[in-house]
C-alpha cells in the first residue's frame, strides 16, 4: 500500500520456465548488466545478512551505486534485499523477487519494490517516473532472457 510515507512498485508476469530457470537468471549477478534495468552492474553472495554491491537506476536514470543487504534467500521461491540511505528511517528500499509455479512448464514472476521513509514525499515523483518504469521493463527483460534460455 502507498501512502504519505511509503511507495510500492509490483509487477507481476507469467513465465513459459520453471521456477528454477528464472532462480538461475535472478541469481547470476554477473549477468545483470545483459537484461537489468534496475541493476545494471550488481556483486556479491545472496545468502542472509550478506551484502550485494549494486548499480541502481533509483531516482534517476543513472545507475548510481549502493550497497543491499540481503535479508531472504529460499531457493527457486523468494529473494528479499533492502538499504537504507544515511541512516534507517530516512529513505529505506526494500525490493522482494517471488517466484511460484503456475503448472508444469509455467511460472509467475511477482516483484515489488517498496520506498519508505521521511524523505519520501520530496522524492515521489522523481520515482514514480524512473524506478517505475525500470520496474516493468525488468520484468519484462527477465522474462525474454528466461524464456530465450529454454
Amino acid at each position: 500500500m502507498s501512502g504519505l510515507f511509503s511507495l510500492v512498485m509490483e509487477r507481476s508476469i507469467a513465465m513459459e520456465a520453471t521456477p528454477w530457470s528464472i532462480w538461475k537468471v535472478l541469481c547470476a549477478l554477473d549477468a545483470y548488466g545483459t537484461w537489468n534495468p534496475i541493476y545494471p552492474e550488481a556483486a556479491g553472495q545472496l545468502r542472509p545478512g550478506a551484502d550485494v554491491h549494486v548499480s541502481m537506476r533509483f531516482l534517476r536514470d543513472t545507475p548510481g551505486p549502493l550497497t543491499m543487504r540481503v535479508q531472504s534467500v529460499v531457493h527457486s521461491k523468494e529473494l528479499v534485499w533492502t538499504c537504507s540511505y544515511a541512516f534507517p528511517g530516512f529513505l529505506d528500499i526494500m525490493h522482494c523477487f517471488i517466484i511460484a509455479p503456475v503448472d508444469r512448464y509455467g511460472s509467475r514472476f511477482m516483484h515489488g519494490i517498496r520506498v519508505s521513509g521521511v524523505l519520501l514525499p520530496l522524492f515521489a515523483g522523481k520515482l514514480r517516473a524512473v524506478t517505475e518504469a525500470n520496474v516493468e521493463r525488468m520484468t519484462t527483460s527477465l522474462k525474454a532472457t528466461v524464456e530465450a534460455r529454454r
